[in-house]
């Protein structure tokens, strides 16, 4: 049945409502900051959840003062700043400006609110530092009195702390020489840390399935082009998916300053600056879609506009590119509402799929303009123009429904037609023959491209892998069962270290369910920070993080430090098979502290059945070899007698090879291991690492 457009245009028009709605709704009326002091004396933080230091700070204009020089003095303030605001609306006029520097505090109240707490920061001007109660909690570059003394990095952060008396003294300092946004932008939130670290984390997870789904949508939509150049907006449209795929790491948790920690914020804003272009792709994409609708003149001036605004955000100054911004912001605006024009001419002569369209186009219209307004801190919510594409491409799977179902029922149709004609028109057989002929071949393609986006996540994941090996004595293999698999391996290096992090899983399961679980499991490693200087903290961390979050899938890891200058490793082992330890004549395992595997039990069973994660050390005798695998290598099975199993044979050829250099010892390990089974086709991936002990 046909989906009418009055239906549609109000079922989106009241979910944007309601979400709207959710995003200012005032949840359970936490008091707000009055001339600097906010009362949470009589509020359970831990029963109530995490409340915003919404309301009146004070703040000091062009003074960076300590705790020490604040507290306990009577040092009075430049004026009340709102926050979340910008300073240069705090009440001094002409006074103050967005370029410069200031002091905010802000005293809390906290009652019988004891223990450890958390308060998460998202946007301070660009350089903060942050102290509690004298203690330095957080910090964001560097703070400075003129813009070439001060680092730029605003990202979000989470800093825990301890409330022992009964108030906090939250004293931050802020600079800023660039943005017309200065000040405390965003509400901080404080709670406990599991509210802070549970609400951090959600965020971003919802930011890398965003960023997820609209990465395979729009390689989904490049290959589609690739398969049939014909149809261009394929390509406007995967284009258009990619970057704002990119821009969900650069906005809200900015994820991309994890991923890549050299990223300056100079660079980092012209990148988010530049994904406003995705604009100009997506009006492409309309263009290609409804030519006679839209104007080929509105789209040149466009797309100089578009130009003209990337060049300058390239080449002029962070200063000015941002000044630039609010213009092509409002030029985004006008073309938004040429779009939403075209679409319902589009409509109006019962353009193929363009009731959809418009309806998925009016709720990101509505995210775009919710964008821009947040920010310039006109309404506080989040940025919606992920969501908005993925609700687009939501509506978009519809239209193309539609179409395959229009083109099954033509298949049926024809069929009927052939049945009740062929006894009087053989020609028309013969026609109908070529046109399911033309039918299946569209067939063909379509699979043709679920075989490439497979091809293109085997890719993808091994680029997940290490691209060589982190020293000499270290050498690596691993081949998938299918196009891709659940095995996983990396290196850890150490600064001012020679020491070395070798890390290695397995996820239950096979294909891309495992492989998605791996890029995981290599995400968290990513965000590890200093649980990575330590096996058992490590374990836990990925325990806790992955829990609830694998579909019912477990992951054995085994995650050992390896010091050369000692031949020492310590490491732990969730659930893995241990590695083996060859040595001239002998072959054993470093099989002690094994617990169980990750995403099975949280931190708390783990402790009151004595299997959490702990850290056991090791000396290696020189001249030895560290095998660490995955069941792949050991469960191998003879095609011939599956009664054999490789592990029964495993330690005589590693006593058999010992004397071989660690690559030529991998490679002839494989070999030995394809002799074995009878063929390279193996029932589950297969991962090796070996490790020379040469010192």
């Amino acid at each position: 049945m046909r989906i009418r457009l009055s239906l549609v245009i109000p079922a989106v028009v009241a979910v944007s409502l309601l979400a709207a709605c959710a995003a200012n709704r005032p949840g359970d009326a936490a008091p707000s900051a009055s001339k600097g002091v906010l009362d949470l004396s009589r509020r359970d933080i831990e029963k109530n959840g995490a409340v915003s230091l919404d309301g009146e700070w004070e703040f000091h204009w062009r003074r960076l003062l300590s705790p020490a020089e604040l507290s306990g003095k009577s040092v009075a303030p430049s004026c009340y700043a709102k926050v979340p605001g910008n300073w240069s609306g705090c009440g001094l006029g002409d006074a103050i400006s967005c370029r410069g520097y200031g002091t905010y505090r802000l005293t809390v109240k906290m009652g019988d609110n004891r223990g450890l707490f958390a308060l998460k920061v998202d946007d301070i001007s660009h350089a903060y530092r942050l102290w509690i109660n004298g203690v330095d909690v957080i910090s964001g570059g560097t703070v400075a009195d003129s813009g070439d003394k001060m680092v730029y990095r605003n990202v979000p952060r989470v800093g825990v702390f301890r409330a022992e008396g009964e108030s906090l003294e939250i004293v931050i300092q802020a600079s800023n020489f660039d943005d017309v946004i200065c000040g405390i932008a965003r509400s901080i939130r404080i709670g406990t840390v599991s509210q802070i670290i549970r609400a951090r984390d959600a965020g971003v997870a919802f930011n890398l399935f965003l960023f997820g789904s609209l990465l395979v949508m729009g390689l989904y939509h490049l290959s589609f082009y690739v398969m049939r150049r014909k149809d261009p907006s394929a390509f406007y449209f995967g284009a258009f998916c990619l970057i704002i795929a990119a821009r969900t790491l650069l906005t809200e948790e900015r994820f991309l300053y994890e991923l890549v920690p050299r990223l300056t914020w100079n660079a980092g804003l012209r990148l988010e600056f530049l994904t406003l272009l995705a604009a100009f792709t997506f009006v492409l994409f309309i263009r290609s879609l409804y030519r006679a609708e839209f104007s080929g003149r509105v789209l040149a001036v466009f797309g100089y506009a578009s130009v003209a605004y990337g060049g300058a955000v390239i080449v002029l100054p962070l200063w000015y590119s941002i000044r630039i911004l609010p213009y092509y912001q409002a030029a985004m605006t006008v073309a938004g509402i040429y779009v939403i024009v075209t679409l319902a001419m589009a409509v109006y002569r019962k353009r193929e799929g363009a009731d959809l369209i418009i309806a998925g186009f009016i709720f990101l219209f509505a995210a775009v303009i919710n964008d821009i307004l947040h920010s310039h801190l006109v309404i506080q919510t989040a940025y919606l123009v992920p969501f908005g594409i993925f609700i687009f491409i939501f509506l978009q799977s519809f239209v193309l429904a539609r179409r395959f179902s229009k083109s099954f029922s033509s298949v049926e149709e024809l069929s009927e037609k052939l049945k009740k004609y062929a006894d009087h028109l053989e020609e028309m057989v013969d026609e109908r023959t070529r046109e399911l002929a033309e039918e299946k071949e569209k067939l063909r393609i379509r699979h043709e491209i679920m075989e490439n986006d497979l091809k293109m996540a085997r890719s993808i994941q091994q680029q997940l892998m290490p691209e060589r090996s982190p020293t000499g004595y270290i050498h690596a293999l691993y081949r998938p069962m299918d196009l891709v698999g659940g095995d996983y391996y990396d290196f850890i290096r150490f600064r001012d270290s020679e020491k070395i992090g070798i890390f290695i899983s397995d996820v239950s399961g096979h294909g891309v369910p495992a492989a998605l679980i791996a890029s995981m499991v290599k995400s968290l490693i990513l965000r590890a920070g200093d649980h990575r200087n330590d096996p058992a903290r490590m374990l836990a961390y990925l325990n806790k993080s992955l829990l609830g979050h694998t579909g019912g899938n477990f992951i054995t890891a085994f995650y050992g430090i390896y010091d050369p200058e000692v031949r020492k490793i310590v490491y732990a082992n969730a659930g893995h098979h241990p590695p083996y330890v060859v040595t001239v004549g002998d072959v054993s395992q470093l099989d002690r502290g094994k617990s169980v595997p990750l995403a099975i039990l949280d931190g708390e069973t783990l402790l009151e059945r004595n299997k959490g994660y702990v850290n056991v050390e090791e000396f290696i005798e020189q001249n030895s070899r560290i095998i660490l695998y995955t069941d792949g290598l050991i469960e191998t099975v003879n095609i011939g007698d599956t009664k054999k199993v490789f592990q029964d044979l495993v330690a005589a050829v590693f006593r058999d090879l010992h004397s071989l250099a660690h690559r030529e010892f991998i490679d002839t390990l494989y070999a030995s291991l394809v002799d074995f089974r009878g063929a390279e086709n193996f029932e589950d991936d297969v991962c090796v690492v070996c490790v020379d002990i040469t010192r």
